[in-house]
């Protein structure tokens, strides 16, 4: 809450630079100001929103580290996450007996929050369930997921599958999939059903 985002020169990598809402004097406030990560200076803008719990806005999301962090996004599918780094998920082809990740939401219980990638990708996702529908790293969502990348998936189901999502009714924005993905019926790379 209140940390600020500066990318390097390259726009390649966000840092995380510094927390500007530490004093809780500035609650509800904006601030600006400047940032320095040598050689360069950058200059940045953040909402001081501590009225709100962990994963209750943008400004305060849950971060997720690995891929069991991203497996528990199932444990509550409204709220607001981002990834803190590049997540390897290559254990997944050991998980739930041979199944893999099971895709976050469904058509019955969508994913109706916020995934912020920034710009990080997620590896080597395995998923094997050729007689479920709606499979994906989300199996059906209402939300928004925005600048992630997904690479090396191995992904297989039955109806309604892709990459990202196997239906999708939210946002996908400066996203992409590389990889293997399989179905019988509405597949897709992004997602299956849009």
């Amino acid at each position: 809450n209140g940390w600020i985002y500066v990318r390097n020169n390259d726009f390649s990598t966000y840092y995380e630079a510094e927390n500007t809402c530490d004093d809780h004097k500035q609650k509800g406030r904006e601030i600006s100001g400047y940032y320095l990560i040598d050689p360069y200076w950058f200059e940045y803008t953040t909402y001081c929103d501590m009225t709100l719990g962990i994963g209750e806005s943008k400004n305060n999301p849950i971060w997720i580290e690995d891929c069991t962090d991203l497996q528990n996004i199932n444990n509550d599918l409204i709220k607001y996450y981002a990834l803190k780094n590049n997540i390897d998920c290559s254990d997944t082809i050991n998980w739930n007996s041979g199944e893999g990740f099971e895709p976050i939401g469904d058509n019955v219980d969508e994913f109706k929050g916020n995934l912020q990638g920034y710009e990080r990708t997620i590896s080597n996702l395995y998923i094997n369930r050729p007689d479920t529908n709606y499979v994906g790293l989300f199996g059906n969502i209402e939300g928004d997921i925005s600048n992630l990348g997904l690479v090396n998936v191995n992904i297989t189901g039955n109806d309604y599958i892709g990459g990202i999502a196997g239906a999708e009714s939210g946002t996908i924005t400066n996203s992409y999939v590389t990889g293997n993905i399989k179905g019988n019926y509405m597949v897709g790379g992004l997602t299956g059903m849009n």
